[in-house]
């Protein structure tokens, strides 16, 4: 295929490396695979971008479901603790016995 831009580029060291790695005979042709690599890949980028944030926003509605539980349960143990420490079981359980002994 016939390549009629010439460009010239100035890049850090990061850059260099990061081309260097891909697969190609020479920079130029890393250079391009790097990039049509990167261009068609946009979409399922994309798309899996968005599965994500679907995921994190069901688990975000999960975790505020199970927060709410958390505080409907830590409501009910402070009521029942509530009723435990209003009556004197020990007093009642006393009664009871005499009740039964009579």
């Amino acid at each position: 295929m016939a390549k009629p831009n010439l460009k010239s580029v100035r890049m850090s060291d990061l850059v260099l490396n990061t081309v260097n790695q891909v697969k190609g005979d020479g920079f130029n042709e890393k250079f391009e695979n790097l990039v049509t690599e990167f261009y068609y890949t946009i979409p399922k980028r994309e798309e899996k971008l968005k599965n994500i944030e679907k995921s994190i926003k069901e688990k975000e509605a999960a975790l505020n479901h199970l927060q709410s539980e958390i505080a409907n349960i830590i409501k009910l143990a402070q009521s029942l603790n509530s009723l435990y420490t209003s009556y004197d079981f020990k007093s009642i359980s006393e009664s009871l016995n005499k009740l039964r002994a009579s």
